[in-house]
């Protein structure tokens, strides 16, 4: 057995023979595969835990990750080698037969936060005034994922989402799905969770004071300091070679304010 090797997917252990060693392992079309699962894997893996709620109805013979992962290279990747990218509205971040989202839209409402609004579907299909609002944002620049699935319900039409402070400047991409509001999961967790819609993406509204007070604070405090030692540097000057003939017998008196000032 020593061309066999044993491995476990699923909770299921299989026995597979080593691949084959090629002489060229390095083609171009190996290449390109490879760059194109890196791509896709470095998208991916921020929002795992978000995958496989949203994933998990959808997976047939594989798990939600890898379900994940099979749509978006192949129907969400474009570019040519080497500069392959993702196509963002082409990405599905959950699936499901449960109806999506009617005409989703997303806009930086103020800063620090993303509003998502979408039109009320209720009642069309197998849409329910309480299916649960599934929201996904995407930081491409941070490489970071933040997600919400149970605040808002899909009769409430919009959404508003919180992001991190790193993120305030950055343009996000926003995904939006439904789920009833009590799945069943399991086989039948597919009829309780929608396909994503692709709602767009925004730059993430900055203001003026944000990041910034504490330090501009401290700046400011710092700068009065500079300024009373530099004026009390001058007075000093002054008072040396003006007013005070004494303090010239203290010739370390104005080197040390002088010191004070260069090492601030």
């Amino acid at each position: 057995m020593n061309d066999a090797v044993w491995v476990n997917r699923g909770g299921k252990n299989y026995v597979r023979k080593l691949p084959e060693h090629f002489k060229d392992a390095n083609t171009e079309l190996q290449a390109t595969q490879r760059l194109k699962f890196a791509v896709v894997m470095g998208f991916l893996k921020p929002m795992k835990d978000f995958i496989h709620i949203c994933y998990s109805g959808y997976a047939m013979k594989m798990n939600a990750f890898n379900a994940a992962f099979s749509h978006t290279f192949h129907h969400a990747v474009t570019g040519e080698y080497p500069d392959f990218v993702i196509d963002y509205p082409s990405v599905l971040v959950s699936r499901g037969s449960l109806a999506g989202a009617l005409n989703p839209a997303c806009e930086s409402s103020r800063p620090g936060a993303v509003c998502i609004r979408w039109d009320n579907n209720s009642g069309i299909g197998n849409a329910s005034e309480s299916d649960l609002a599934m929201v996904l944002i995407y930081n491409p620049d941070k490489r970071k994922a933040i997600y919400l699935t149970d605040s808002t319900k899909r009769a409430e039409g919009s959404i508003e989402v919180e992001v991190p402070p790193e993120f305030v400047g950055d343009t996000v991409h926003c995904y939006l799905g439904f789920m009833k509001s009590k799945p069943t999961f399991g086989r039948k967790t597919r009829d309780a969770i929608s396909d994503s819609r692709y709602a767009g993406s925004i730059r993430i509204m900055r203001d003026k004071g944000w990041g910034t007070k504490d330090k501009g604070q401290g700046t400011r405090d710092e700068e009065r300091v500079k300024r009373k030692l530099f004026d009390g540097y001058f007075n000093d000057l002054a008072a040396y070679f003006f007013f005070s003939p004494q303090r010239r017998e203290d010739a370390n008196y104005l080197s040390q304010r002088m010191t004070r000032i260069v090492l601030i």
